[in-house]
């Protein structure tokens, strides 16, 4: 949703960014050149010994319906690192776009819409992204030529020439399973229209009727109606914050056909008459929906209407790869930038304790200052009321802060 949200913002009458490239890379995670990774990570970790880690775990090959392959390129899909690396790998495709529009000033955009020229916006998810672009279409396929010619020579990527297209926000485009459109309805203002797309919905009812298919009349109703609502749940939150009414509507309706489709399949003596009796139950004194169980334990089957649509607010987060005093992207090999840990979530004087607990443990090598243990460790106070100072902390395990005379309880012990 934070991708979708930059939509929101960008895609209207005051910015003009009517134009997106839709991006695919073909087969990006089959293609990532080991050679390039590796020197990319070197920026970053000098000890030898994790590249060679790393080199082997991409060398490693994969073992497919019991057959192995060797892979000589690319990341292994489901790997435990591959999302990372392939992020790493990525972000030369952010720095091409900072280098060339994301770092320009206000003064300087302004000047280029005054020239007749367009300035550009890259929303990138893994390997996912779309480039807005709000000047001349002449400019925009141009850029997209421009950007083939870095994927293929810079990170030896090629993109697809059949789902890479240039297309009006009118039109409309998808995006992460969002159909985006800028609609312009002749009876009120124009607005920006994000659905789910009729992919996603054609695959939660390809789920849905798999689990609703003759071989699982097996199972309980009760079993039957949680392992349904798990599905619906998770489709449901995942557009909830998104104009998702009418198809959760619509695929109410269809669940429910489908559920009475199942009960049957497995109750094939019984009428439609009867199993409406025993299943469509009333649910809260409200409405009758399928259920199963006894009194208080009675499991109903999830509505996606009953999922209350809201307004998405993204986090005002600092960009990490800005310093902070020049707002440009830190030399590469740099000490990266410190982050604030507190986001609101909790009090102040608890993130002040936060952020001087991580100090103490650094300036102690993460390591007990009594036994040198590195597990279960605590910043202890040497004195009680002495204040989070620096000086008045110290890195303990777990056992040694329990023997440590001022340990709270303890110490109270031993002075009795």
């Amino acid at each position: 949703m934070d991708c979708i949200a930059v939509l929101y913002d960008r895609i209207q009458p005051r910015n003009k960014y009517y134009w997106v490239i839709e991006g695919d890379i073909r087969k990006c995670f089959d293609r990532i050149n080991h050679t390039n990774l590796l020197k990319l990570v070197q920026r970053r970790i000098a000890d030898k010994r994790i590249i060679r880690l790393i080199d082997c775990f991409l060398r490693a090959g994969v073992m497919e319906d019991g057959i192995f392959h060797e892979n000589q390129e690319g990341t292994p899909q489901g790997g435990v690192l591959s999302p990372l690396l392939s992020n790493i790998y990525l972000h030369e495709l952010d720095r091409w776009w900072w280098d060339r529009y994301g770092s320009l000033t206000r003064w300087q955009k302004t000047k280029r819409r005054r020239e007749m020229k367009g300035n550009c916006i890259l929303t990138r998810y893994a390997d996912d992204f779309i480039l807005l672009y709000n000047g001349p279409q002449e400019e925009v396929e141009s850029l997209r030529d421009e950007l083939r010619e870095f994927l293929w020579n810079e990170l030896h990527l090629e993109l697809s020439e059949e789902k890479t297209k240039i297309t009006h926000a009118t039109e409309g485009f998808d995006f992460l399973g969002f159909h985006v459109q800028w609609e312009t309805p002749s009876n009120s203002k124009p607005w920006l229209r994000v659905t789910p797309t009729r992919e996603s919905e054609q695959r939660l009812r390809n789920t849905i009727k798999r689990m609703t298919n003759r071989a699982t009349t097996w199972e309980s109703v009760r079993q039957k109606i949680r392992a349904i609502n798990r599905i619906l749940r998770g489709w449901g939150n995942y557009y909830r914050h998104v104009s998702s009414s009418q198809v959760r509507g619509e695929l109410d309706w269809w669940v429910s056909q489908r559920m009475l489709i199942w009960l049957q399949k497995r109750h094939q003596k019984l009428g439609k008459r009867k199993l409406l009796a025993m299943y469509n139950i009333r649910q809260g004194g409200r409405r009758m929906n399928w259920g199963a169980g006894e009194g208080k334990d009675k499991t109903f089957l999830f509505l996606l209407r009953d999922i209350k649509h809201s307004v998405y607010r993204s986090k005002k987060r600092g960009n990490p790869y800005l310093d902070d005093e020049s707002c440009t992207i830190p030399a590469l090999g740099a000490e990266s930038p410190h982050l604030e840990t507190w986001d609101g979530s909790t009090s102040r004087r608890k993130a002040e304790w936060w952020t001087i607990r991580a100090r103490v443990l650094q300036r102690d090598g993460y390591r007990c200052l009594k036994c040198g243990a590195m597990e279960n460790l605590e910043v202890h106070h040497v004195k009680p009321k002495g204040g989070n100072r620096m000086d008045n902390l110290e890195t303990l395990c777990n056992y040694c802060h329990v023997l440590t005379p001022s340990y709270g309880r303890n110490r109270k012990r031993q002075s009795g």
